[in-house]
């Protein structure tokens, strides 16, 4: 009887704890919910690239080299060196 008893006061310490940091807004890992984490834009989601294409020329000093060309346009309202 004794031991139910210790457990219960147990039990109710670490609900007590656990609410008491809830509510100051301590998140406890593996008990909280994940916050989620914000996602920043990279200055990359609306640049899209186009026509692109690729081949490979000679280099008499290092050899074959691999050649990409393309064009990308910016789909941002603005230009990115403005930020």
């Amino acid at each position: 009887m004794i031991v139910v008893l210790i457990l219960a006061v147990i039990a109710g310490l670490i609900y007590g704890g656990y609410a008491l940091l809830n509510s100051k807004g301590v998140s406890i890992p593996f008990i909280s919910p994940p916050t989620p984490s914000k996602v920043q834009d990279p200055g990359n989601f609306k640049i899209k690239p186009f026509d692109i294409s690729s081949r490979f020329i000679d280099n008499t000093k290092i050899g074959k080299l691999f050649i990409i060309m393309g064009k990308a346009k910016n789909e941002y309202y603005y230009g990115k060196s403005q930020e």
